[in-house]
């Protein structure tokens, strides 16, 4: 009898068991589908509002995810998984970039409350993705400068996408470096027809194309270069110098044609045909000096601190 109750009360304690671990099995699977749906829902929100961005330029949605979001984890998921996207984006086509800039802007709006942390990874994916941004324009510049046989302003461009994308992607500063092999000679030789021809022109150049193949020559460090650089610019220098010259002259009789006027300094009034008068009355106040300057024919110009404020002439 007390077998049988005994073997009753083992099988009850089985039982209990294992319903007791079934119930944790089923608690378990209810948090891990659970786990698993509101993993599911966030992944879908953000590749939702991501593909908002990208195709219709919308922001809306992205704010209300964001305000949603009370984990620390999915907020950096978040950051990560927009980096990940700019890059791509931005590889694809650099048009995408700015899509891709103004979801993070939009992102650092409103986490401007959280920790540093946050917002220093957030200004580091921002600065990211500028920096790959000014790489792909560099290298389609860079391109089209090539396409149309302009050598040393195409390695200028690259130069600057190389150092752009140098520090966050060896691969394509790699890229850009050969890139800048192929067309070195051709460079070179574009640069140096580029200089002797400024140099045997007459004309002064005010243009950009100075900073631009000074830019180049910095870059290549090449001594004939230089010295050909130096001399024109010592030229360009010289006509600029000559052509000033020449336009202060052409103001000097253009002053000389004109009369004089109310607020005209005196030395304005020694450029017009005025002149210079034959006497000046000078008198000295405790607030400034007047200056009466007379001139044949019964003529007046009266000044004030040094400007003309009355004039009197004989008609």
């Amino acid at each position: 009898m007390e077998n049988k109750e005994n073997k009753n009360n083992k099988k009850s304690k089985k039982t209990i068991v294992i319903i007791y671990a079934f119930t944790i099995l089923v608690i378990l699977a209810i948090l891990v589908v659970g786990y698993l749906t509101q993993k599911q829902k966030f992944d879908n929100d953000l590749n939702n509002v991501c593909s908002e961005i990208f195709e219709k330029e919308e922001l809306t949605g992205l704010k209300t995810f964001i305000s949603s979001l009370k984990d620390n984890n999915q907020k950096e998921k978040v950051y990560n998984e927009l980096k990940i996207k700019l890059q791509k984006n931005a590889d694809d086509n650099i048009n995408n970039y700015e899509k891709s800039h103004k979801m993070l802007n939009v992102l650092k709006e409103e986490l401007t409350n959280n920790s540093k942390n946050n917002s220093d990874e957030l200004n580091n994916v921002l600065s990211f993705g500028k920096n790959l941004y000014t790489y792909n324009v560099c290298l389609i510049n860079g391109d089209i400068a090539t396409g149309n046989g302009e050598y040393y302003s195409a390695y200028r461009v690259y130069e600057n996408g190389k150092k752009t994308i140098s520090s966050i992607d060896k691969q394509k500063a790699q890229r850009i470096e050969k890139k800048q092999e192929d067309i070195y000679d051709k460079a070179k030789e574009d640069a140096k027809s580029f200089l002797t021809d400024k140099i045997n022109s007459s004309e002064i150049d005010k243009y950009v194309s100075q900073s631009v193949v000074k830019a180049y020559i910095d870059i290549v460090q090449d001594e004939e270069l230089t010295e050909l650089y130096n001399e024109w610019n010592k030229k360009n220098e010289i006509r600029k110098n000559e052509e000033s010259a020449k336009e202060k002259e052409k103001e000097k009789e253009r002053k000389k044609q004109q009369g004089v006027r109310i607020g005209m300094s005196k030395q304005d009034v020694l450029d017009s045909n005025w002149g210079e008068p034959i006497k000046i009355n000078k008198s000295t106040y405790s607030w400034g000096t007047t200056e009466q300057w007379i001139y044949p024919n019964y003529n007046y110009l009266y000044f004030e601190n040094g400007k003309l404020t009355s004039i009197q002439t004989n008609e």
